[in-house]
């Protein structure tokens, strides 16, 4: 290698490690080709000048959907009410590729939702019986490839089928969740007063973490592979801080408390989401397309969405907030020579979050990807009917200048000093924060009931479910 080509090889890893990125699976671009590109896409990120396509979706109803890797994934093809006999895996356009489309018009049962990770060539449906059954519900995970929809040949081979089975012994589920994480797949159930959680080795067919007796959670949230945050509401409402491993159950690290509310407040709703986990893997081509970088799994922020009641009648009265909160914070108490610990909100939020009033302006999941947050916001104007502003919160918040910008219909801000942010109905004190951010700003033409994001696209959700088409902008 020579001095030069040697140079641009370390600056490039430099800046990858400033944007959270890190080197994926396009070994045909050159190291100064791959440097560009780096810092086209950071450009790209804080100008907000992405290219615009139509993607038209081949159904205008379905029950589950995803976006990981690049890839969107619906459910087609109504089994019942709430399942479904079909799935579309589309690779989106990016500046690589065009895009393509894999699609199983009947995938061999009736599912009711799904996880996956193109890295891995994996789809995990979930198949369970009638929910609403009072004598238990049986659950059912298939573990299959994408490209094939046949059995996934690094899961453990339980039957022909290659699938894990489960069943739920308290009656009504009312509602569940799944998610991947490299050689696991996590599966929480929340049933009247109490909540279940399941962790599987898929590989091995190993049960991990087996927890049928939690009390009232709201949600959970992996860390890392061997790693979970779980949130509980109420007035005192905490995240729990585990770790586990092939060897043993689940160990309990730290409890982290939120602010004390008023008495006549509680915290009614309190739920996680984060990006979605990927591996280092390259996904078949028929997946998608490679590309040069992806971002680092441990570059993730995790955004709580918190609803507040107070007052006499609670119900009239509902304060919606987010915190953000950086993946590193939560892993930063797993220290396995150590007791489990308490710890209050004066002594780890001020420094490790940021805070919003409101939620994100729309249902739509996967608004969070890396240590990026999209929202919607609609000015409240007579032409706000046909204009969306996209607001992007950038919690690696030192990439670029640091100076307010205004530049026609864009704006972007900085924070790196402690901010306040006052609800007197819900907090006897002040909320002070200090997680540094940038902030983005930029109103679009075409009206989108939501926004998701991916490693270098947004998704613009046009109408309602019952869109017939996604805008998706490249960056």
């Amino acid at each position: 290698m020579s001095r030069q080509s040697d140079a641009a090889w370390s600056l490039r890893r430099i800046e990858l490690y400033a944007d959270g990125m890190e080197d994926a699976d396009d070994g045909q671009l050159s190291i100064a080709d791959r440097l560009l590109n780096l810092r086209n896409r950071r450009e790209n990120w804080r100008q907000l000048l992405p290219r615009l396509y139509k993607y038209p979706l081949s159904t205008t109803l379905w029950n589950a959907y995803e976006l990981v890797d690049g890839v969107f994934a619906q459910t087609q093809n109504w089994a019942t009410v709430n399942s479904s006999k079909g799935i579309q895996f589309a690779s989106l356009p990016s500046r690589f590729s065009p895009g393509t489309v894999i699609q199983y018009e009947n995938v061999g049962f009736a599912f009711r939702d799904f996880a996956m990770d193109p890295t891995q060539d994996l789809v995990i449906y979930m198949q369970c019986d009638d929910l609403q059954n009072v004598h238990g519900t049986h659950v059912v995970l298939h573990i299959r490839t994408m490209s094939t929809n046949k059995a996934h040949p690094l899961g453990k081979p339980h039957s022909s089928t290659r699938h894990e089975t489960l069943t739920m012994t308290s009656g009504v589920i009312e509602g569940a969740v799944i998610q991947i994480v490299d050689d696991v797949v996590g599966f929480m159930s929340w049933c009247r007063e109490e909540s279940k959680l399941f962790i599987w080795d898929w590989r091995r067919g190993k049960l991990l973490v087996s927890e049928q007796s939690l009390e009232s959670l709201d949600d959970f949230s992996f860390l890392s592979p061997r790693a979970y945050v779980l949130s509980r509401p109420g007035r005192h409402a905490w995240f729990r801080v585990y770790s586990f491993s092939s060897e043993s159950g689940p160990k309990l690290h730290a409890t982290l408390y939120l602010p004390l509310t008023r008495a006549d407040s509680t915290v009614a709703l309190i739920g996680i989401h984060t990006g979605p986990f990927t591996t280092s893997g390259t996904p078949p081509p028929s997946i998608r397309p490679p590309r040069p970088f992806r971002t680092k799994s441990d570059a993730r922020v995790h955004v709580v969405n918190i609803d507040f009641l107070h007052g006499p009648d609670p119900d009239d009265h509902r304060v919606q907030c987010l915190v953000i909160v950086h993946n590193r914070t939560f892993l930063s108490y797993i220290k396995e020579s150590e007791e489990p610990v308490i710890v209050q909100w004066d002594q780890w939020g001020r420094e490790n979050t940021y805070w919003i009033m409101g939620l994100t302006g729309s249902q739509w999941l996967r608004y969070v990807h890396g240590e990026r947050l999209v929202r919607l916001h609609r000015p409240t104007t007579e032409s706000s009917e046909r204009i969306s502003e996209i607001q992007i919160y950038d919690f690696g918040a030192m990439r670029g200048p640091n100076k307010f910008m205004t530049k026609e219909e864009r704006t972007e801000r900085l924070f790196l000093s402690t901010q306040e942010l006052l609800i007197d109905s819900v907090f006897p004190e002040p909320i002070h924060f200090s997680l540094p951010c940038r902030i983005i700003r930029r109103q679009e033409a075409r009206p989108s009931l939501g926004f998701m994001v991916g490693d270098d696209l947004l998704i613009g959700v046009k109408r309602s479910t019952f869109s017939t088409n996604l805008d998706v902008y490249v960056l």
